[in-house]
């Protein structure tokens, strides 16, 4: 009878199945890939091995690892509680064989596998493992076990930098790529007129360039351009997010394959675009073949409309894509589709998909969005498709962009529109109070709790500011209190003399009839 496996990756890449343990509850074992024969392979138990170490240190008796069988199909062929050889482990109290320890494990892996392709600080990759247990782990005991067992000492931050150092290097060798392989014939004057003033203090501002050193984005070689670029300005909205992932990163370059072996093909996003693919009904999607750089075949953005405002369209999601085939729009739409689940657990609402008249990118669509609606037109472009070609046509002069170039502007616009769309997606702050004779502060008034009456002013309140009358009498000697002055305006929602000042006025003007 086989029994059921989690499939897992070690630190190193290699294949592991996990086993919660039903003779030992609340404990998990880890097993290794050993070796492998024409019907199954064999694991070993990675908590007894790291068990016999310590053993050998204090020469206590030898014992044998337990090795069991299991297939990717089937699953633990044998009794993984109860191995020819029994698992001592359990016994050794230097070893934690916790559950919680395991989802630690899985945690502090995953993160550094994706350091390979998205390189963070020891520090940011820290910060990430804990974002990954407050996502994937809602109890808050689970949460702070696990967080518990995450690894923090020296070992772990040594690998944590080389893992990223790795992942840069290979990020700038697959950027190479295109710079060996296509070269952009550079206008003298368009080099010298492309980066203005203002775009070096900004990149000063942010440090993407030093102060004498000429900037990465006026060079063609696609090897140059800045790692912090390929990161979204903002961090992840967190009223958008689910429970646990505001805190993970905001990352803009969400899929690329740059290897020889491989077609160039990058997908750019970030939290905003994504949600706005998720909660809007309506999606344009078009294409562009004129404004791209070289070494792709198109430039295929994807613009959200929302309901509440629908003369806007919002830039969600952009992809340079190697080529114009079914095969590629269909995993473009299927990168969409996973992060989508990724991030919310489904494709959102129902949505009409507008397309022209691409058939490739149709069928694509039809083929991943299923339960949605898709939408081609017999003319070639839209209105609104025509607008945004010229909007292109004038950010980069009419000409094709290098990459460089091409990062940092279409960064610029998906942040830009991300700004616009939160109107639409943030929540209104909460007004408790507010003093009627500034008029600012009136003004600027987003939101009232409908329960709550801010200009009702309770009896209670009332006496309480009687009370308070006598004393500042006493205390300044005045006959009169000023309801203007700095006192009243600084606890105006809390007293009535606003509320009668304006009943005085209403009785004035009616008199005044």
């Amino acid at each position: 009878m086989p029994y059921p496996a989690i499939w897992t990756r070690s630190q190193r890449g290699q294949l592991s199945a996990d086993y919660e343990s039903v003779a030992f509850p609340g404990n998990t074992f880890i097993f290794l890939h050993k070796r492998r024969t024409q019907h199954c392979s064999y694991f070993r138990c990675a908590y007894c091995a790291k068990a016999l170490k310590l053993r050998i240190k204090r020469n206590a008796t030898r014992l044998t690892i337990p090795i069991v069988r299991a297939s990717l199909e089937e699953g633990f062929l044998d009794n993984p509680d109860n191995p020819f050889h029994r698992h001592f482990c359990i016994d050794e109290k230097e070893v934690d064989t916790t559950t919680y320890a395991a989802k630690a494990r899985y945690i502090y892996n995953k993160v550094k596998l994706e350091l390979l392709d998205m390189p963070m600080t020891p520090r940011q990759a820290w910060l990430q493992m804990e974002a990954e247990v407050i996502a994937n782990f809602p109890d808050t005991l689970t949460q702070q076990e696990i967080i518990r067992r995450l690894p923090t000492d020296k070992s772990a931050k040594r690998s944590f930098a080389r893992r990223s150092s790795i992942g840069k290097r290979n990020l700038v060798e697959d950027l190479a790529i295109f710079g060996k392989d296509y070269k952009e014939p550079v206008d003298e004057f368009e080099a010298k007129n492309e980066f203005e003033e203002d775009d070096l203090s900004l990149l000063l501002d942010a440090g993407l360039v030093e102060d004498n050193k000429s900037p990465d984005f006026l060079n063609t070689d696609s090897s140059k351009v800045p790692l912090d670029l390929l990161k979204s300005r903002s961090p992840r909205p967190p009223w958008i997010c689910s429970p646990g992932r505001e805190k993970l990163a905001n990352f803009f370059l969400i899929h690329r394959e740059c290897r020889p072996d491989s077609p160039h093909f990058m997908v750019f996003s970030d939290m905003m675009g994504i949600n706005l693919i998720h909660k809007c009904a309506d999606i344009v999607c078009d294409g562009n073949s004129s404004f791209y750089p070289y070494g792709f075949a198109q430039l295929y953005t994807f613009h959200a409309v929302h309901h509440s405002i629908p003369e806007e369209a919002h830039l969600c999601a952009f992809a340079l894509l190697p080529n114009t085939s079914s095969v590629a729009y269909i995993k473009l739409f299927d990168i969409i589709s996973q992060k989508l689940f990724t991030e919310f657990g489904d494709h959102g609402i129902q949505k009409n998909w507008h397309f022209d008249n691409q058939l490739a990118a149709i069928n694509g669509c039809k083929s991943i969005f299923i339960e949605d609606i898709v939408e081609g037109s017999e003319q070639k472009t839209s209105n609104f498709a025509k607008l945004w070609h010229e909007h292109l046509n004038s950010l980069f002069f009419g000409k094709h962009p290098g990459l460089n170039r091409f990062i940092r502007t279409m960064r610029e616009e998906l942040y830009r529109a991300g700004l616009q769309a939160e109107r639409i997606f943030r929540p209104p702050d909460f007004i408790t109070s507010i003093n009627l004779d500034n008029i600012e502060a009136v003004n600027n008034v987003s939101y009232i709790k409908e329960e709550e009456n801010i200009f009702d002013y309770p009896s209670n309140n009332y006496d309480n500011y009687k009370t308070l009358n006598k004393g500042m009498k006493i205390t300044n000697d005045k006959n009169s209190i000023n309801v203007d002055d700095d006192h009243s305006s600084l606890h105006s929602c809390k007293f009535p003399p606003i509320h009668q000042k304006s009943r005085k006025r209403q009785n004035e003007s009616s008199d005044g009839n």
